[in-house]
């Protein structure tokens, strides 16, 4: 981002803050320019060759997340950026745009601060050995070390199957406590508990033995004790007949190598025991405006909508519904972004940077 704005900069061209996206020019046959909201006042700003749609997704628009995201419907399930209000998405449609993935997001297991009104991903400590995650019966239900969006679209997919519940739980005991990092809680000597701030105690669940963490859960008491018996079994064989978990060199990447014989289980058996309540929800959303190879907006049936491109998360992903790892939304909005510009100049974008060369 630092060297996009800094080649902004050596190129004079102005970076408008504090700006709001209003509405597109549309003279019914191309895209004109668009409206916008600058220090109270709305400006018209005329565009011949085209106007770019990079506002982000929809993960805060409440009407659109409970009609596209049914089984992660409130806005306070997301960690997206506030603004992603789905403007640009709305402006496409309006202008006829299709669109694709609507049911789709970068999905991720987060915690809520309770204080802070705060919502955080869970992305790396599902990986660490010696921790879990239950549903309300006290079982498991995937595998937690999978990277994030695999682990939060397993349980949006529970969910929906009716074998998960929208509150889950991240369960781990003194020993994973006191060496790895778990939602807002750094490792340390478990007697640092007591120094914890109000919000992390509201957030964090502690208990002397499992029966009680399951009572002050509310979960199953039963059904806990027998997955954390059957899941230490697995962990000192190192192999997860149930849900694979490790078998990926990505769930091994924020592992302990020091764990043997799998890096991303071991025993949970030292109390006191902790639980961090999860739920489904997302970094951004996935769907979005259907687009061509160079950005360009597209009808249903295909026709380019003249004058009118859109990338990043306000198209639909060229990913699909994969993810193939860190980057796979900036990786293509730059991509993307450089061919529509080129698109739009009527440029031969590899030519240009050839000759750049």
């Amino acid at each position: 981002a630092a060297r996009c704005h800094l080649a902004l900069r050596e190129r004079d061209v102005p970076l408008w803050t504090q700006t709001a996206f209003c509405s597109l020019i549309d003279n019914g046959e191309q895209i004109q320019g668009a409206v916008v909201s600058k220090d109270g006042a709305k400006l018209r700003i005329k565009a011949k060759r085209g106007v770019v749609l990079a506002s982000g997704g929809f993960s805060h628009n409440p009407v659109l997340r409970a009609r596209h995201l049914p089984y992660s419907s409130q806005t306070r399930y997301s960690v997206a950026p506030v603004e992603h209000m789905g403007d640009g998405h709305i402006a496409g449609i309006q202008a006829g745009a299709d669109t694709d993935l609507m049911d789709e997001a970068w999905w991720i297991p987060v915690y809520q601060m309770p204080g802070a009104q705060l919502t955080c991903g869970m992305f790396m400590e599902r990986s660490f050995p010696g921790s879990i995650i239950v549903n309300r019966q006290g079982q498991r239900f995937l595998n937690e070390a999978a990277d994030y969006d695999t682990a939060g679209r397993n349980m949006i997919s529970a969910i929906a199957e009716g074998t998960g519940d929208m509150l889950s739980y991240f369960i781990f005991d003194r020993r994973f406590r006191q060496r790895y990092p778990a939602g807002p809680l750094l490792p340390m000597p478990a007697v640092f508990d007591s120094f914890l701030n109000r919000d992390k105690r509201k957030l964090i669940v502690k208990a002397k033995s499992l029966e009680q963490l399951a009572t002050k859960l509310a979960i199953d008491q039963v059904g806990l004790s027998r997955t954390i018996a059957r899941y230490n079994r697995l962990a000192s064989t190192g192999v997860d007949t149930d849900y694979g978990r490790g078998n990926e060199p990505y769930e091994r990447h924020y592992s302990d190598s020091k764990c043997t014989p799998n890096s991303t289980m071991a025993p949970i058996e030292t109390p006191p025991y902790y639980a961090i309540p999860i739920c489904p929800g997302d970094i951004g959303t996935r769907g979005g405006l259907i687009t061509d190879d160079d950005g360009r907006v597209l009808r249903t049936g295909g026709r380019a909508i003249k004058g009118l491109f859109a990338i990043g998360s306000t198209s639909a992903s060229v990913m699909g519904q994969s993810y193939p790892g860190g980057g796979a939304t900036l990786g293509p909005a730059i991509v993307f972004g450089a061919r529509a510009a080129a698109a739009a100049a009527g440029a031969n974008l590899l030519a240009f940077l050839d000759k750049r060369s």
